[in-house]
């Protein structure tokens, strides 16, 4: 009878653990796995996040990767352990990628599935041996993908998140990095941050980005002398209308124009010189060959060296299958930034003036990133 007693008692004690704790359970997504896998990647171990968070800053901490475990978790009230990981890249003209780690061990497996349901609410779940994970992949705007992927084992979960911006290669990073933590690795490859737009998609976009108000051509002026500040925008097919505000040089570069479409921002105090005032118009010809010789009569007139007048030629080439040059004038009276682009279909001409350098630099890259142009 003490010998059953016994029995029933062991097992009993062995199903209560069960239930509550994983012990002698090991996870493949455990931190100490994790930080055996950190060695091997060659990431850099802190010994807490606001020493991470000083390195922000410095771009070879953050290419080397960064990580450290703090017995204070943030994400879950019901986590023991946490382990935080980020690791970020930049690249020309902007681009970078960024991956960043969330691995938590919970007191119970029950409280790890329950924080791994709340994370996967949108999300399809799959089964692999004893891990649990899904995957979220997508464009969240023009040149931007996010993924996310979350693993649950046993008593952690672990969250991978992912941005990459004008850049491709988070496939790369992901497929270095899970395979060294054995875990299943996020596909990307359905998306493409470097994706081309139509030509005709280009200026409405931009329109509906900054909301802006469509108005006559026959209301246009070039010096932009209007009453009310903001983003306006015109199109026409009759040049003429708004062809009195050129000069007799530039009107004969616009002898083939068949449409344009103008769109300029005026800002809230005209006499600050530092303003985002700027003006990005597209042209269409009547044939291709009309379009480009449009743009190169552009680049000429830009290039055109006057006296008193300095002009920079600061990049040029082809990408996402467009044309550009990118100019930068000074002289006694101006200054300017000029991007020039071809696409086959339309010639774009962005135009930046009188601004402080480092607010055109920024408005010019936000306007091409949403123009998807070079």
């Amino acid at each position: 009878m003490k010998k059953i007693v016994l029995a029933l008692t062991l097992c009993l004690t062995v199903i209560v653990c069960a239930s509550c704790r994983s012990v002698g359970r090991t996870s493949i997504i455990s931190i100490e796995e994790f930080k055996r896998a950190m060695e091997e990647y060659d990431a850099e171990e802190y010994d807490s996040y606001s020493e991470i968070e000083e390195q922000f800053e410095n771009d070879r901490a953050m290419l080397a990767g960064m990580y450290t475990v703090t017995d204070r978790p943030t994400l879950s009230d019901k986590a023991i352990r946490q382990l935080e990981f980020i690791q970020g890249i930049s690249c020309k003209d902007g681009a970078y990628k960024e991956l960043e780690a969330h691995l938590l061990q919970f007191e119970t497996e029950e409280d790890a599935l329950e924080f791994f349901n709340e994370n996967t609410q949108d999300i399809e779940v799959k089964t692999s041996d004893t891990i649990r994970y899904g995957f979220l992949v997508g464009m969240t705007q023009l040149r931007t993908a996010e993924m996310k992927a979350v693993y649950t084992e046993y008593d952690h979960v672990l969250i991978l998140q992912g941005m990459e911006y004008k850049d491709n290669g988070m496939t790369q990073l992901l497929d270095v990095i899970c395979p060294i933590l054995y875990i299943p690795t996020p596909d990307m490859s359905g998306v493409d941050c470097n994706m081309a737009l139509k030509s005709e998609d280009r200026m409405p976009i931009l329109v509906d980005e900054l909301k802006a108000t469509e108005i006559d051509s026959s209301e246009f002026d070039l010096n932009m002398e209007i009453g009310e500040p903001g983003c306006y925008y015109i199109q026409t097919d009759d040049f003429i209308s708004i062809s009195g505000v050129m000069d007799k040089d530039r009107m004969a570069m616009f002898h083939d124009v068949t449409h344009i479409d103008i769109f300029y921002q005026l800002d809230s105090d005209p006499d600050d010189i530092r303003a985002t005032r700027y003006v990005v118009m597209r042209v269409e010809c009547d044939t291709m060959e009309h379009t480009q010789e449009f743009y190169n009569s552009m680049a000429a007139n830009i290039a055109r060296r006057d006296t008193g007048r300095t002009t920079e030629l600061t990049d040029s080439g082809k990408k996402y299958g467009v044309r550009y040059y990118k100019y930068k004038i000074t002289d006694p009276f101006m200054s300017a930034s000029y991007n020039l682009y071809f696409d086959g279909e339309a010639a774009y001409v962005l135009s930046f003036l009188n601004m402080d350098e480092e607010v055109a630099a920024r408005t010019m890259l936000r306007i091409t990133d949403i123009m998807g142009l070079p």
